[in-house]
């Protein structure tokens, strides 16, 4: 027997269990920083995170820790030093916007920290404005500012209810001193978008309205949903608020986001969920994960019942076709979901029902026709109705076409890799229910060969049995018109205002998913017009700027008949700054005014 090989297995097999090791006692290690951090034990916490500081002496979560204990205990200079030694190793935004950290905000030192992450190349790549995403921060730390401190008081065998109150005074008047700034701001830049701020901080306004009233809730759930569904903003926000606007009207709430201490228990409990059955099906077209993950961190048991109807999945692969653009690999091809970068020979019927242990992997020009057996999408009011799910966040395409019978299909859009991507029948007014969905690989961005299909799928509430007929589907239409009143349009007068830098006259990108809204809606209530109404600063002279007003409100209404609106319900206007008598004595004050208003308005 050849020696060498033997003993090189050997000192692999020792290397690979003492690798495992170090793994699982780091990971305790982390779990036990926690549960002190829980308790309130800090020096215990701090005792062990500078052990993992000499295992893993750049880790950047360390470092954040340490950063965050030193903040609880007041020690500025030493929080400082952490959180550049984080910058110095993987500066990302929420390593800053931790709520410990809200006694420093203010101070001429956070300002220089926050110069050393905005300048990182990475976040200045994904941060448009600057200036917009520093009091989202801001607002992040604010917003999230003594909840733990709460938590962990009420959990207490004997919490102290004056505390607890003072506490919750503190809250209330940061939440109200956020929601003042977010409205200004809105009002001024519009909602906050993944292309303007960055993934990391638009979260940080849906944060604010979340903690808000009932009304500002509503005020803009639409927001938040436009923003998720024109891939601008986070569903899972979408998801929360949504719940919790259902909670406050004394109603179940859909998605499972909200719990609630019960005194006498001495615990966290779950509201009422309006289907068991169905929740995780929800979530997960909100990009959530499975509901019972979610509440073992309240340690609330739930069990999910089994489904009597069957999923909304599409059930059968009837036709597919591989381009043969990758002659690398044998096909068909896929890879498994939690292995991608190993390819595999795979039947494409793979691709069905709740399998998502394996990938389709389709290269550029490959096609498939997926079919509902069990189910037909209908178009759901005020909703995508469709979502396609692909593996890997490379941002790999596909057209998506639908059809009733399998023979002539119409196309509904472009789906996306990286995220569940949600496509809505009202988009080319689709009469009939949908029972096929044809896909049309388009890119090949990622490290595997195309775009790897998961599953289709109809949302939640765009699936009804298959046995259902027209009359069926038009009475299950007309009941869910009345009850999605959540996301039903909203009332006549309450439409944002769109800005415009000065002297310009051109729509800005990150409007023009709001803009879409409105088309929509128009699209809808056929007895409806618009008026638009376009306005100025006090900049030029008064003959420029009458021109000026009127040419941004024919902006939008250009924008609107190119989507199909006719221009005979359309009522463009520019309005004189002189006749406006408002007040132009700052910059700010005449930012407000370079815009467009729209009114609805009966025919």
């Amino acid at each position: 027997m050849d020696k060498g090989p033997f003993f090189l297995l050997i000192f692999c097999l020792i290397g690979l269990r003492c690798i495992a090791q170090s793994n699982n006692s780091l990971h305790e290690m982390h779990a036990t920083v926690e549960r002190y951090t829980d308790q309130g034990q800090w020096d215990s916490a701090m005792n062990i995170l500078f052990k993992l500081k000499e295992e893993k002496p750049f880790d950047a979560s360390t470092f954040h820790y340490i950063a965050c204990i030193y903040a609880i205990k007041g020690k500025e200079d030493s929080v400082f030093h952490y959180l550049y030694r984080v910058a110095d190793t993987v500066p990302h935004l929420l390593n800053l916007s931790d709520p410990d950290f809200y006694p420093f905000i203010e101070s001429p030192r956070w300002a220089a920290l926050e110069d050393r992450y905005f300048r990182a190349g990475r976040i200045k790549k994904m941060v448009k404005d600057t200036a917009y995403a520093r009091k989202l921060l801001r607002m992040t730390i604010k917003d999230q500012a003594y909840y733990q401190e709460i938590r962990r008081e009420e959990t207490q065998l004997k919490p102290q209810k004056e505390k607890i109150k003072a506490l919750w005074r503190k809250k209330e008047i940061l939440n109200a001193q956020n929601l003042q700034t977010l409205e200004q701001m809105v009002q001024a830049k519009g909602w906050p978008l993944f292309s303007t701020v960055g993934p990391s901080l638009s979260g940080a306004a849906f944060l604010v309205v979340q903690h808000s009233d009932y009304r500002t809730m509503k005020k803009y759930y639409r927001s938040i949903k436009t923003a998720c569904e024109t891939g601008e903003g986070n569903c899972g926000s979408m998801a929360l608020l949504y719940d919790r606007i259902r909670i406050l009207e004394n109603k179940p709430q859909r998605y499972g986001s909200q719990v609630h201490f019960d005194e006498k228990t001495k615990s966290y409990q779950l509201y009422p969920l309006e289907d068991t059955a169905q929740v995780n099906d929800f979530r997960e077209y909100m990009g959530l994960g499975l509901l019972e993950e979610y509440l073992s961190s309240w340690k609330i048991e739930l069990t999910i019942p089994k489904r009597k109807n069957p999923l909304a999945y599409a059930d059968s692969v009837v036709f597919y076709h591989d381009s043969g653009q990758d002659p690398k690999y044998p096909y068909p091809h896929g890879a498994e979901v939690w292995n991608n970068s190993e390819m595999m020979a795979l039947d494409p019927n793979v691709v069905k029902g709740k399998n998502n242990k394996a990938v389709l992997v389709m290269p550029v020009g490959s096609t498939i026709i997926l079919k509902f057996i069990d189910n037909q999408i209908v178009n759901y009011p005020y909703q995508p109705d469709i979502f396609i799910k692909e593996e890997g966040a490379s941002g790999d395409r596909a057209i998506t076409y639908v059809s009733h019978d399998g023979i002539k299909f119409d196309s509904l859009g472009i789906t996306i890799g990286g995220r569940t991507s949600a496509l809505d029948l009202e988009a080319i007014d689709y009469k009939q229910s949908v029972k096929f969905i044809k896909l049309v690989s388009l890119d090949n961005n990622g490290s595997l060969p195309g775009f790897d299909l998961m599953h289709g799928k109809g949302t939640p509430l765009s699936s009804v049995p298959a046995k259902y007929t027209q009359k069926d589907i038009e009475q299950y239409l007309v009941q869910a018109r009345v009850e999605e009143i959540l996301s039903a349009p909203s009332q006549l007068s309450d439409l944002k205002s769109i800005y415009f830098e000065s002297g310009k006259y051109y729509i800005a990108d990150s409007v023009k998913p709001y803009l879409q809204t409105i088309i929509l809606y128009l699209k809808k209530e056929l007895k409806i017009k618009i008026e638009l109404s376009g306005f100025t600063d006090d900049v030029g002279s008064a003959q420029a700027n009458e021109t000026l007003a009127l040419r941004r409100a024919q902006a939008v209404s250009n924008y609107l008949i190119a989507a199909g609106i006719s221009q005979e319900r359309i009522l463009a206007r520019g309005i004189p700054y002189l006749e406006t008598n408002q007040n132009y004595d700052s910059e700010k004050n005449r930012a407000l005014q370079r815009k467009v208003t729209m009114q609805y308005v009966s025919k």
